[in-house]
């Protein structure tokens, strides 16, 4: 909370680490794009969020952790963020996408066709900017 006040946003408010549903949690679509924007200036955030699958070897086991943002899988643009899904919230998603040095941000909330929303986004966003399709594989 003391960062999102740094960070000047007035809508957001956390009472877990989670996301998951508590009085006096709330945020907007905006201001969690700001947040992902903030964190992806962190570049083992921005490694971390970017895999599609982390395996943690030990002396004891070896276990594969599968991210479930299928955005780094429809887009080879796509370089994170975080899903998030709830009864009460629906479908939300916080994706990020980065094209000839060009970070893009997305957010939506409640959204049931969010992997093509942001993937349409995204698109938009780069041409925008004059930033040419990625051709590379």
């Amino acid at each position: 909370n003391r960062l999102a006040r740094e960070l000047s946003l007035q809508s957001t408010h956390f009472e877990n680490p989670h996301g998951l549903p508590a009085d006096g949690h709330y945020t907007t679509a905006k201001e969690l794009a700001l947040i992902a924007a903030y964190a992806m200036k962190n570049p083992v955030f921005a490694e971390i969020v970017g895999k599609k699958s982390y395996t943690c070897k030990t002396s004891l086991c070896t276990r594969t952790f599968q991210n479930h943002n299928k955005l780094l899988s429809f887009s080879k643009d796509a370089v994170g963020v975080k899903t998030g899904f709830t009864k009460a919230s629906g479908r939300c998603l916080v994706g990020a996408a980065e094209r000839d040095g060009a970070l893009l941000i997305s957010a939506t909330l409640s959204a049931p066709n969010d992997w093509n929303d942001h993937i349409s986004l995204f698109h938009y966003g780069f041409s925008l900017l004059g930033v040419p399709e990625n051709t590379k594989g």
